[in-house]
């Protein structure tokens, strides 16, 4: 495995000069100006990566930090949720349309002795077209499991949850400061954020594991759709597309079980 370094985004709503950064035993980060003054940031970002030759890091995955208190371990970070959920989508172009499914997991948490251990629950598969060009069926994915999820008994208001996505990363900084939206005309509600895991790689952690569960099983579902598909009429179902720039055609469940992860 290479070996992992810690990457920092540091965001500001207004000029900002750093002069000094210190790491102190707890990992936690602290940025002065040249005067020696603490300084606060508006948003941080800290993840894991690791350097290529030629290329930028490769990013394993990212979360929000408190700007008042920078913690670096990601690990620390996602026990602050109550909650996690995980959501991938696959897509191809068929007859003219946009065929997509959107798999997702749902991680909740429990302790065992002294671990915390992270138990997945697959939820059912969402099936959907576009036919709207420019139209991002990930976004439409996400929040249609965010949107299923407020609306369950699970969800509290005074919880804090996580949504781990695999694309957008330069998108998710302005997403969880609700300053850009999730899908239409829908913000990130206030109790979620959004995590990018890579579903390639950092399979060291839980929510890439997930994140990679996620892609496996759209990419299985949509190949299965699309056999049963092929050859039938979508004549009907084109002009009920037309009408509502995408619909929803069916979710279907999964019945296997996943083993829980220490998180």
């Amino acid at each position: 495995m290479k070996p992992r370094v810690p990457i920092i985004g540091i965001g500001s709503d207004k000029d900002i000069e750093i002069s000094c950064i210190n790491i102190d035993k707890d990992r936690k980060l602290i940025l002065k100006d040249e005067h020696g003054n603490v300084i606060e940031p508006s948003c941080i970002t800290v993840g894991d990566s690791y350097f290529r030759s030629s290329k930028p890091p490769k990013i394993l995955r990212q979360l929000n930090a408190d700007p008042t208190d920078i913690r670096l371990d990601t690990k620390q970070l996602l026990r602050n949720q109550n909650a996690t959920l995980v959501v991938d989508t696959g897509y191809q172009d068929f007859e003219g349309l946009r065929l997509c499914v959107s798999a997702s997991i749902f991680i909740s948490y429990e302790m065992k002795e002294t671990r915390r251990m992270a138990n997945f629950s697959p939820q059912a598969n969402l099936v959907f077209c576009l036919l709207r060009d420019g139209e991002n069926p990930e976004r439409l994915g996400w929040w249609d499991i965010i949107e299923r999820y407020t609306k369950s008994p699970f969800h509290t208001i005074n919880d804090s949850y996580g949504l781990v996505v695999d694309s957008d990363l330069r998108d998710l900084s302005n997403i969880n400061k609700r300053t850009a939206k999730v899908w239409n005309q829908n913000y990130l509600p206030a109790n979620f954020q959004i995590l990018y895991a890579s579903a390639d790689v950092g399979l060291e952690s839980y929510i890439n594991k997930a994140i990679r569960l996620c892609d496996k099983r759209a990419k299985r579902a949509l190949t299965d759709i699309l056999r049963v598909l092929r050859g039938a009429s979508l004549g009907e179902m084109k002009r009920i597309l037309e009408r509502k720039g995408y619909f929803k055609l069916f979710y279907v469940n999964f019945t296997d079980d996943l083993q829980g992860e220490k998180s």
